[in-house]
């Protein structure tokens, strides 16, 4: 896996370093790419296989891949209205889920290195959260596109306000088995100790 510029940025890792307030030599900057490359082969890619994540998605996309954009739009301002009320049915149905429920509980055996994780269908909308995200659609963001058209999506470092802490997003496309086509995307919000060196 090639892993894109922005991981090679060697301002972009002291900055890093800097901001978790830990010395950060040359060659922790260095390993960056080839630990999150580490880290995602271990941790993230064995997940994308799981037969729970697949029939959720493949569930879903059978719904969804006929709405059109309105129908989009109209789901994600009902989310983004819905978050942090107590009548939300749209965030309820992603956050209440068998996948939503593997997602936390794989997050939280992650040592605190993983602070979110979601799961997306073909057009972008949320299947299962660990927690409710900002907005229900991601098929904008790159996130989701980039990942589905690059093969892997990764961030810039972003403090992360609900959980105040800082984070690296990282995005991969789910592909069905079967079929060989890509069928979602997986985002996990990644806490920037993933790209320093063992």
């Amino acid at each position: 896996m090639r892993i894109p510029s922005v991981c090679h940025n060697p301002v972009r890792g002291l900055l890093a370093c800097g901001l978790l307030g830990v010395a950060c030599p040359a060659p922790a900057l260095a390993e960056g790419p080839e630990a999150l490359e580490r880290y995602l082969a271990e941790h993230v890619r064995p997940l994308l296989t799981d037969e729970l994540l697949l029939d959720s998605i493949r569930s879903q996309n059978l719904r969804t891949l006929g709405f059109s954009q309105e129908e989009i739009e109209r789901l994600d301002l009902l989310w983004r209205q819905q978050v942090g009320t107590d009548n939300a049915p749209v965030v309820q149905a992603a956050i209440d889920n068998p996948l939503a429920d593997w997602l936390r509980q794989w997050r939280d055996t992650s040592d605190d290195l993983i602070h979110e994780a979601f799961v997306m269908d073909l057009v972008g909308l949320n299947v299962a959260a660990a927690d409710p995200t900002s907005d229900y659609w991601q098929g904008d963001e790159p996130e989701h596109a980039t990942a589905i058209s690059q093969g892997i999506y990764i961030g810039e470092l972003e403090f992360d306000e609900s959980g105040r802490r800082y984070q690296v997003e990282v995005s991969l496309p789910i592909r069905d088995p079967r079929t060989g086509e890509i069928i979602g995307a997986f985002a996990l919000g990644l806490d920037p100790g993933v790209f320093l060196a063992d």
